[in-house]
């Protein structure tokens, strides 16, 4: 709920007086399950996230360990480590940025019909 009034205030063109406000306006005209709109794909895209974290965390370790580490090493140095873990955020990113989107435009649904279409179908909470 937290994040959808978050979202709801920085949205431009949409007015409310403060987060109080925000979800006042909010259970009036949709209910509580306004609140959790666009919840589901992030819950979804949890698990892909993780796997995506460690997987591509564990492989840039090994690459860096098999191709730049010195021989006899037993770790990597702090900036190969830095660098695998840059690696894994690009590959995150690649997957949490298009549902980010989605959530954001399912949060929006339903607020200020009157001077837009929706933005986004799909899965919300209250399907």
């Amino acid at each position: 709920p937290f994040d959808t009034v978050k979202v709801r205030l920085q949205m431009p063109g949409i007015q409310f007086a403060g987060p109080f406000d925000c979800v006042r306006q909010t259970l009036r005209a949709e209910g509580y399950r306004g609140l959790y709109r666009g919840m589901a794909p992030p819950l979804v895209a949890e698990a892909f996230t993780n796997a995506i974290i460690f997987g591509v965390f564990g492989a840039a370790q090994r690459f860096m360990f098999r191709h730049y580490a010195p021989e006899n090493a037993d770790r990597l140095t702090l900036s190969q480590t830095f660098l695998a873990g840059a690696l894994t955020g690009v590959a995150t990113t690649v997957v949490l940025g298009p549902v980010e989107l989605i959530k954001i435009r399912l949060q929006l649904e339903g607020v200020n019909d009157s001077h837009s279409n929706k933005l986004c179908t799909g899965t919300t909470a209250s399907t």
